[in-house]
């Protein structure tokens, strides 16, 4: 009885590093297959295990740590849990950076919000002077989750996602990123952040 247990927790803990690894498995091209035995090891281990521990698993090292901590450590958009495809995550969610968006919040006494386009730090050929001459606001950080969202943001500093994210490809990097599985892992993490509108 002690032992299904173990195997339910493990599970838990572990399910969304062994879904991405199956996918970086089925991805990966070539003899030497890193992800296989990455996948195999964290398959067999026995504890629950964190992401900031997750090298102690044989076959994972620091690159394919790194790969999961970033497909992982994304900033939750929602306080309630998301629609179970796969385990919940392995790591307990980073520091709350924006708070969830409540649409009954519009009476009279809230402040007023301004909408800002928050795009990533990482988005090439993005052409921000043409927003700015729009009068859209945009601020440049780097976001784990799309390329561009939409936050409301309140006098007070409070930071609100809205259920818009946008994640741009041209033919070329759409072509590429199926190759190489970017674009499984991306449609993964958008379906399971419950975004609407993407």
């Amino acid at each position: 009885m002690g032992k299904s247990t173990k195997q339910t927790n493990k599970k838990q803990i572990n399910g969304d590093c062994i879904a991405l690894l199956k996918e970086w498995k089925k991805s990966s091209r070539g003899k030497h297959n890193p992800y296989a035995k990455a996948l195999r090891e964290l398959q067999k281990h026995k504890t629950e295990i964190s992401l900031d521990r997750i090298t102690s698993v044989r076959g994972i090292g620091p690159k394919i740590a790194a790969r999961l901590m970033k497909e992982l450590s994304y900033v939750p958009l929602r306080e309630s849990p998301p629609k179970q495809l796969s385990p919940p995550s392995p790591a307990p969610p980073p520091p709350e950076m924006f708070h969830q968006w409540d649409a009954s919040i519009t009476n009279e006494s809230e402040p007023p919000y301004e909408i800002i386009l928050i795009v990533d730090s990482r988005e090439k050929d993005f052409p921000i002077g043409q927003l700015h001459g729009r009068n859209i606001r945009v601020e440049i950080r780097q976001i784990a989750l799309g390329d561009m969202v939409f936050i409301a943001k309140s006098e007070d500093g409070r930071e609100f996602v809205l259920d818009i994210v946008i994640e741009r490809k041209t033919i070329n990097d759409l072509d590429i990123s199926i190759i190489d599985g970017r674009y499984k892992e991306q449609k993964y993490r958008l379906h399971k952040s419950e975004i609407s509108t993407i």
